[in-house]
């Protein structure tokens, strides 16, 4: 094995330890995503995240427990991710219309 190899297998282990502890997949994660139309970014600030977290975690695996679990409790409850998006201060209010409308359909 490489270092690079090694490394890698140590992120999958933990991010698989993390999933079966509760935190949300990449995969889950990506698949919200499509099926309501919502960047990496934009899911990124509802959360309360910096910009490219859901984006590291669907393309790396998720790197903290407790960040794993809230995205998978919000991809899991539709009316707790509205409120995120309700009392995101980085969306304008047009666009969080728009994603309610979406995920409220």
């Amino acid at each position: 094995y490489t270092k690079d190899q090694m490394n890698r297998n140590l992120r999958a282990l933990k991010s698989a330890y993390m999933i079966a502890k509760g935190a949300a997949a990449p995969a889950e994660i990506i698949s919200f995503r499509t099926k309501y139309h919502i960047a990496a970014s934009t899911l990124s600030l509802i959360l309360g995240f910096s910009k490219n977290t859901i984006s590291n975690i669907e393309n790396e695996g998720v790197t903290s427990l407790p960040t794993g679990r809230l995205i998978k409790m919000c991809l899991s409850n539709k009316e707790i991710m509205n409120h995120y998006i309700i009392v995101c201060d980085s969306i304008d209010n047009q666009k969080k219309q728009e994603l309610s409308n979406r995920l409220l359909g």
